[in-house]
């Protein structure tokens, strides 16, 4: 908005051509021209433009910028906001939003985590040490987990709304009494839990986003290390597994200074001498039939 209260025209920039505006109404949308087609029509597959095309600043709030500029990223308020409160244009192309809200009885909504924080026992019919995996994806690693320890309780941390709802239905199909899912994303743990409540928590196979640019999007993260500082219990463990071998060291940095201690390392899962002591995920299996290696580390927190 200019000096004088105004709202100033939106500029639409198309690679290799002419600036166009298009006047932006009250409500803040595009300008009536852009959408009856009076202006030129924006390119997919031009540099900062999306298939629908959009520019991506304004459809994909992480993409970048038109002309290559540097990524743009909605503040956390909006993002937190849009998270946790789909848009109808949202559910409307995303039949798997209404279906995860059908299943109260595996699957915690982002607009719930509040109520559930530092009472998730009550989930479960027995109170268990309660191990957390985060980005649990399909449910293919925590519903073997689950099988296989039923002296344990375990909650799946995951944002995709296609991957809770096929958890869900793997925990319902067999049963499990000892398994949650809650939607939401790992970088506000904190709003999940208290301090101390958890006994141990598995990432595995996080993508690396290898590129040093995209650094700050690694889910392995200083930031994450302190979280986990508070809400894991002394004597409680990380379980970390990766395939990309740059990450071993990057890793160990991370947790360097930490109250976290590395108690366990196994340079490829496949020579396990303990194989049972490993339950592997969708990934593993497909990476260990290409012949990748995969790594493993425990991290136990000091008192």
């Amino acid at each position: 908005m200019d000096p004088s209260g105004n709202k100033p025209d939106r500029a639409v920039v198309i690679p290799g051509e002419s600036v166009h505006r298009a006047p932006v109404p009250e409500s803040g949308g595009p300008g009536i021209d852009a959408i009856e087609g009076k202006v030129p029509a924006l390119r997919s597959g031009d540099r900062g433009i999306s298939s629908s095309g959009v520019p991506r600043s304004c459809a994909d709030p992480g993409g970048p910028l038109p002309g290559g500029g540097p990524e743009w990223e909605a503040p956390e308020e909006i993002r937190r906001r849009r998270f946790i409160h789909p848009s109808q244009a949202r559910r409307r192309q995303n039949k798997y939003i209404g279906l995860i809200e059908r299943r109260p009885e595996y699957i915690v909504l982002p607009q719930d985590v509040e109520k559930w924080r530092g009472r998730w026992q009550e989930r479960f019919p027995v109170v268990q040490p309660l191990y957390v995996d985060l980005g649990s994806g399909r449910g293919h690693f925590l519903t073997k987990k689950a099988e296989l320890e039923r002296y344990h309780n375990f909650l799946g941390i995951e944002v995709q709304y296609k991957r809770l709802y096929l958890s869900a239905e793997k925990a319902g199909a067999g049963g499990l009494s000892n398994v949650q899912y809650v939607r939401y994303d790992v970088q506000w743990l904190d709003d999940v839990f208290v301090n101390d409540e958890l006994s141990g928590v598995f990432i595995n196979y996080p993508d690396p986003w290898p590129r040093a640019r995209h650094e700050h999007r690694r889910m392995v993260s200083p930031a994450l290390v302190r979280i986990l500082e508070r809400v894991v219990a002394p004597g409680g463990r990380v379980f970390l597994k990766s395939d990309w071998q740059p990450y071993r060291e990057i890793i160990l940095r991370v947790f360097q200074g930490s109250r976290f201690e590395l108690t366990a390392s196994v340079t490829d899962v496949g020579e396990w001498d303990r194989p049972e002591a490993n339950v592997s995920t969708s990934y593993e299996d497909r990476f260990r039939r290409a012949g990748v290696p995969c790594f493993f580390y425990e991290f136990t927190l000091m008192r």
